[in-house]
């Protein structure tokens, strides 16, 4: 034998020795016993005779022994051997499925409770935005980006959401920004006769585009820019 491990450990009120060793290279088998006052109630045996020659050997068996006890160990308390170790298997299982239950409960009240919070702080922003807030439309916008000649093609629409109207003839302002939010380029372009606008931009070969920030300027109503992500 080279060395093995030796744990006293308590389950459902009853102490139990675990006990782990190395037979010797001449019986290359790691074996795991658990005595209950002294005889033996459960067994494992497992072989290691690939190992036998390795480099590491002495360090892999070592790990092997270890990683077998301590599993045993987390076995025997999770209650995976009960029957074996002379356990009501029928009280064993209710307390597992009670446990199991309490663990559910407590996710869903947890994702409950996370889901509540986030429609809280969405309403909350809902009536921190002026009035005017939702008054436009503005459609996905269609881009193009060329990373070959640095271009961006796109074209939007935008309407009167109370109208239900295209918004005519009116200047928007289209800011390119990086992944940060810096500003790379701005351009102003006008809606047409159905509230679409089109526009081709040159960007920088230093910095990529990765934001398309939309505002129209040339209104009555007040407004506040919408970004939309620029997908390569």
């Amino acid at each position: 034998m080279i060395f093995g491990f030796n744990t006293e450990i308590e389950h459902r009120g009853e102490k139990f020795h675990v006990q782990t060793e190395d037979r010797g290279i001449q019986r290359p088998v790691i074996e795991t016993l658990v005595y209950k006052g002294g005889e033996i109630v459960f067994s494992r045996k497992i072989n290691y005779s690939s190992l036998i020659g390795k480099k590491d050997f002495k360090e892999r068996v070592k790990e092997k022994l270890k990683n077998q006890h301590e599993k045993i160990i987390d076995e025997i308390k999770n209650g995976l051997h009960d029957e074996l170790l002379g356990f009501d298997t029928d009280e064993t299982q209710e307390k597992n499925k009670e446990a199991s239950e309490e663990v559910e409960k407590k996710a869903v009240n947890e994702e409950t409770r996370i889901r509540e919070e986030r429609v809280s702080r969405i309403l909350n922003l809902i009536e921190e935005m002026p009035d005017n807030y939702f008054y436009f439309r503005y459609y996905y916008p269609f881009i193009i980006y060329s990373d070959k000649d640095q271009t961006l093609l796109i074209a939007g629409k935008i309407e009167d959401i109370k109208k239900n109207t295209p918004i005519i003839s009116k200047k928007v302002l289209l800011e390119i920004k990086d992944k940060k939010l810096n500003a790379l380029i701005s351009a102003e372009t006008k809606t047409n006769f159905y509230g679409e606008y089109r526009i081709q931009l040159f960007c920088s070969k230093e910095k990529k585009p990765h934001w398309l920030s939309i505002k129209l300027i040339d209104h009555d109503m007040s407004n506040f820019p919408v970004l939309f992500p620029i997908k390569s």
